[in-house]
């Protein structure tokens, strides 16, 4: 019986020094992406009284397998091209209390700072999947 339990746990400790998931500890990170179905994504600069550069916005519409996620889109990284490109990241958050399992379309809408005048093109991931790939930015400034 001890020599069980050394062993589990010199699993675990070599299983997390690897950075391999161990099972119920799932980072937001390693975390599958929920969403389901994506379309109608846009994006567009638009001039902001007293902001020296155009804020840029994106907006889309996602499906989910239940109501009740809390998402947010991150700002990533600004290539170097000129004009550059832009990735953003989804986060999706479960729901904490119960919901109903049904699939559930919700729409999605940032906006941020811009980094450049222009952009040629922005990209929206989640997790290791991109949901809205190269996207066109319209200048409606």
């Amino acid at each position: 019986m001890k020599t069980h339990v050394f062993r589990t746990l010199r699993m675990v400790l070599i299983l997390g020094l690897w950075g391999l998931p161990i099972a119920g500890s799932a980072s937001p990170q390693t975390a599958e992406c929920p969403v389901l179905e994506s379309n109608g994504w846009n994006a567009w600069l638009k001039d902001i009284p007293g902001m020296s550069t155009p804020a840029l916005h994106i907006a889309g519409q996602i499906v989910l397998p239940s109501p009740g996620y809390r998402i947010s889109i991150v700002p990533g990284p600004l290539d170097r091209m000129n004009p550059p490109s832009q990735r953003f990241v989804l986060v999706a958050s479960p729901p904490k209390e119960m919901v109903p399992q049904v699939i559930s379309t919700m729409e999605v809408s940032a906006q941020f700072p811009g980094l450049s005048s222009g952009y040629n093109s922005v990209f929206v991931v989640c997790g290791t999947q991109a949901i809205a790939p190269k996207l066109s930015v319209e200048d409606l400034r």
